[in-house]
C-alpha cells in the first residue's frame, strides 16, 4: 500500500539527483513503493533493456529477482544484496520517514568481480540471444567492490535524506496548518453554536414567560436574566432593584410566602416552590410561579441562591375565566344551573326562612330567534336579566337555569315580599323591548315558612304557577308578535304589502267562486296576507334586489315557506294558516318545495294561493322586468296548468274570476 507521505515527496528533484549520479558513477537506481511501482529512476545496463527484460523467460526470472529483493531485510542488515538468477548484482536499500518504511532505493547490474564469460555464453545460447552483442553488452556492466558500492549508497543516501527531510517539514508544515484551520474552524463552529444555544435559550425564556435569578449571600447582588426583566416591567440595561426592594414587587400576601421561603432556604437549604400574586412597575397585578434552591461550598456552606420564576399570569386568569363561566351563565352573566343547585343546599337553611322561589320564563323567545335571529333572541335574554336585576334585593340570588328559564331564591322573603318583586318585574319589563317586541315574562312563586317542608317541592310549586300564567299570556302575546312581524316585513318591503294585500284579494275572490263559507273565506284572506311571513328572516338587500337572484340568493328565499310554518305553528290561533303557508310553493306535479307534495295532497288554500301569488307576480312590475299584460299572464297560467298548478284552479280563476274584473273594469 502506497503511503500518502510519498505524495508529499519531489519526485522532480530526485530524479535529476539520481540522473545526475547515473552520470557521475555510472550507477544505475530506482526509487519504488512497496508494490513495486516505479517513482524515480535513472539509467539501466543494456544487458537488461535489450536482452533480459524481454525474452519472456528471462524476464520471468527478472521478476523473481525483484521479489526476493524486495524482500524484508535481515536483522540489522542496512543493505540487501541479491544476485540475480540473470547473473547480475543488485541491491536494496529500504527509505524509512518518520520511522515508516515507505518505499525502497535500488541500484545494482553490477559484478563484485570479474563475471564468468562461460556462463553467459551458455546463456545467449539457452535463451537464443545473439552472442557478440550480448557478450559486447556484458562488457559494460561494471565490476565493483562492495564497500565502493557502500560508499555510493551512503552518499545517495545522504543526498535523498536532505530530501526526505524536506518532506518531512512540508508534511508536519502541512499537518500543522490543517490543524490549525481546523481548530480555527471548530472555533468558529462552536462559537456559533454557543450563540445559537443561548439566541434559543432567550427564546424559549420569551416564549415560557421564564426567567432565572442569582442572589449572593455575600454580597446581597442580585443578577437576573433578561425576561425576567420584562415580566417585572423593568429595563434590562439597569441593575435590578436590591433584594432589600424585592418586597414591593409581590402582593404583602404573596411577599410573606416568599421571604419566609427564602429564609428556610437560605439557612437550612430547604427549596421552595410557590404561586405569588406579583406588582409590576406600573403598579398591575400578575401572577408568577416561583423554585428556588440554596447552592453550597465544598465545606456545606450555603453561598448562594438560584431560582426561576415564570409568568403565569394568563393561566391563572384562564383559571379564574374557568371557574367563573363553570358557575356563571355566558350570554347573561347569572349564576347558571349547576350553581343553583349548590346555592339551593347552602341557602336551604332554617336560619333563612321565610325562603321564597320565584321561576320565570320569557315568552316568545323561538318566535324572536326565528323571525329576527339569534342574536335578537339574545339582546332579548339579557334584557330580562337585567330587569330581574333591578327589582331584586342585594341578598337575592339570581340563576339563568336553561333557555328561557329563570329562577330567583329569597332568603327571609315572605309570599308578599315575592309577589311585589314579581309584580315589579312585570312592570319594568312591559316597559322594555327588542326588535319592537314587549318584552314579556311569564312568573310563578312559592314560599317555604317551615324546615319540614322541602324545598323541591317549592320549586315545583313555583313552576307549576309559571305555567299556568304562560299559558294564559302565550296565544295573546304570539298573536301581537306575528302582527309585528309582517308591519315589520311591510316595513322592510313596500313591494311585499302590496303584494300580499292584491294576492289575499285574489284568494279571497276565489274562494268566493268555490263557495266558501266565511270563516274560510277569512281564513284564506288571511293566509294571503300572510303567505310571505318566512321573509322576515330574508335579508333586506335581497327581499329588495333589482336584478335576477343568485343561486345562493334563490336558495335563501325558498327557505321562507319553513320559516312561516315555524312562526305560525307555534301559535293556535295559526296552527291551520301554518300549513298554508308551509305549501304554497308545492307544485301539481310534485316539483315545487319544500316536501315536493303533489296533486290532492297539497292543501287547497295553499293551491288558490299559489294560483293567485303567481299571477300577482307575473302582472307587476319588478325592477328588474317590465309587467306582463293579463293576456300574457292567462297564457303563462294556461301553459303551467297541470304541471305547477292545480288545472280546475286555473280553469276557474280565469273563466270566472278574471273575466267578472274585466268585466266590472
Amino acid at each position: 500500500m502506497k503511503s500518502k507521505i510519498l505524495d508529499y515527496i519531489d519526485f522532480e528533484r530526485a530524479n535529476a539527483l539520481l540522473e545526475g549520479f547515473n552520470q557521475s558513477t555510472d550507477f544505475v537506481t530506482a526509487i519504488l513503493d512497496l508494490d513495486g511501482n516505479i517513482l524515480s529512476k535513472s539509467g539501466w545496463r543494456q544487458i537488461c533493456t535489450d536482452f533480459h527484460r524481454k525474452n519472456p523467460e528471462t524476464a520471468f526470472n527478472c521478476t523473481i529477482s525483484d521479489i526476493e529483493l524486495g524482500k524484508k531485510s535481515k536483522g540489522n542488515e542496512k543493505y540487501h544484496f541479491y544476485k540475480c538468477i540473470n547473473g547480475l548484482v543488485d541491491v536494496r536499500v529500504p527509505i524509512v520517514i518518520r520511522g515508516e518504511h515507505v518505499a525502497n532505493l535500488y541500484s545494482g547490474q553490477f559484478f563484485f568481480e570479474a563475471p564468468d564469460t562461460s556462463f553467459f555464453k551458455k546463456q545467449a545460447e539457452k535463451f537464443e540471444f545473439e552472442e557478440s552483442s550480448y557478450l559486447q553488452a556484458l562488457g559494460k556492466v561494471p565490476v565493483v567492490t562492495k564497500e565502493k558500492v557502500e560508499l555510493a549508497m551512503n552518499f545517495l543516501l545522504e543526498i535523498l535524506q536532505v530530501i526526505i527531510e524536506m518532506t518531512v517539514e512540508k508534511i508536519e508544515q502541512k499537518e500543522l496548518t490543517e490543524i490549525i484551520r481546523e481548530s480555527e474552524a471548530a472555533l468558529l463552529k462552536s462559537q456559533a453554536q454557543l450563540k445559537h444555544n443561548m439566541e434559543d435559550l432567550l427564546e424559549s425564556q420569551r416564549i415560557a414567560h421564564l426567567g432565572t435569578w442569582r442572589l449572593d449571600l455575600a454580597t446581597n447582588q442580585v443578577v437576573w436574566s433578561e425576561e425576567l426583566y420584562k415580566m417585572y416591567g423593568f429595563n434590562p440595561t439597569v441593575p435590578p432593584p436590591p433584594y432589600t426592594e424585592h418586597m414591593k414587587l409581590f402582593t404583602p400576601e404573596s411577599w410573606d410566602k416568599l421571604s419566609t421561603s427564602l429564609n428556610q432556604t437560605r439557612t437550612l437549604g430547604i427549596p421552595y416552590e410557590l404561586e405569588l400574586e406579583t406588582v409590576t412597575v406600573d403598579g398591575s397585578n400578575g401572577w408568577m410561579w416561583v423554585h428556588g434552591e440554596a447552592k453550597q461550598d465544598s465545606d456545606g456552606n450555603i453561598v448562594s441562591l438560584h431560582g426561576v420564576a415564570q409568568d403565569i399570569t394568563e393561566r391563572k386568569r384562564a383559571e379564574e375565566q374557568l371557574v367563573y363561566l363553570s358557575y356563571h351563565d355566558h350570554l347573561t352573566g347569572l349564576y347558571n344551573r349547576r350553581f343553583f343547585e349548590l346555592a339551593l343546599k347552602s341557602i336551604d337553611a332554617e336560619v333563612n326562612l321565610p325562603i321564597s322561589i320565584i321561576m320565570f320564563d320569557i315568552n316568545g323567545l323561538k318566535l324572536v330567534n326565528d323571525s329576527f335571529g339569534h342574536d335578537s333572541g339574545d339582546a332579548l335574554l339579557i334584557k330580562a336579566a337585567e330587569t330581574i336585576k333591578k327589582a331584586c334585593r342585594e341578598e337575592d340570588s339570581i340563576f339563568r337555569i336553561g333557555g328561557d328559564e329563570f329562577v330567583v331564591i329569597l332568603p327571609k322573603a315572605t309570599t308578599d315580599d315575592a309577589l311585589q318583586i314579581s309584580n315589579l318585574i312585570k312592570e319594568l319589563a312591559s316597559k322594555e323591548s327588542v326588535a319592537n317586541i314587549k318584552l314579556s315574562i311569564s312568573s310563578g312563586f312559592d314560599t317555604k315558612t317551615s324546615a319540614l317542608q322541602s324545598i323541591a317541592e317549592i320549586i315545583a310549586n313555583a313552576e307549576n304557577c309559571m305555567y299556568r300564567q304562560k299559558l294564559l299570556e302565550r296565544s295573546s302575546m304570539r298573536s301581537k308578535a306575528i302582527d309585528l312581524i309582517m308591519n315589520t316585513l311591510y316595513a322592510k318591503s313596500k313591494r311585499e304589502a302590496a303584494h300580499s294585500k292584491r294576492v289575499s284579494n285574489l284568494a279571497m275572490s276565489i274562494g268566493a267562486k268555490m263557495n266558501f263559507n266565511t270563516d274560510a273565506a277569512n281564513q284564506l284572506r288571511i293566509a294571503g296576507l300572510i303567505h310571505d311571513i318566512g321573509k322576515i328572516s330574508i335579508d333586506e338587500k335581497t327581499l329588495n334586489k333589482p336584478g335576477a337572484l343568485s343561486a345562493e340568493e334563490r336558495k335563501e328565499i325558498e327557505r321562507h315557506p319553513e320559516i312561516g310554518w315555524r312562526l305560525l305553528s307555534s301559535t293556535n290561533e295559526f296552527s291551520e294558516l301554518a300549513q298554508i303557508v308551509l305549501n304554497h310553493h308545492e307544485k301539481w306535479d310534485g316539483s315545487g318545495y319544500p316536501n315536493g307534495l303533489k296533486g290532492s295532497k297539497i292543501p287547497l288554500e295553499a293551491r288558490i294561493i299559489a294560483v293567485a301569488d303567481a299571477y300577482d307576480a307575473m302582472t307587476s312590475i319588478r325592477s328588474y322586468r317590465k309587467a306582463l299584460s293579463n293576456e300574457d299572464a292567462v297564457k303563462e297560467l294556461t301553459r303551467c296548468s297541470g304541471t305547477q298548478f292545480d288545472p280546475e284552479i286555473v280553469d276557474l280563476f280565469i273563466k270566472q274570476v278574471l273575466s267578472d274584473n274585466v268585466a266590472s273594469g
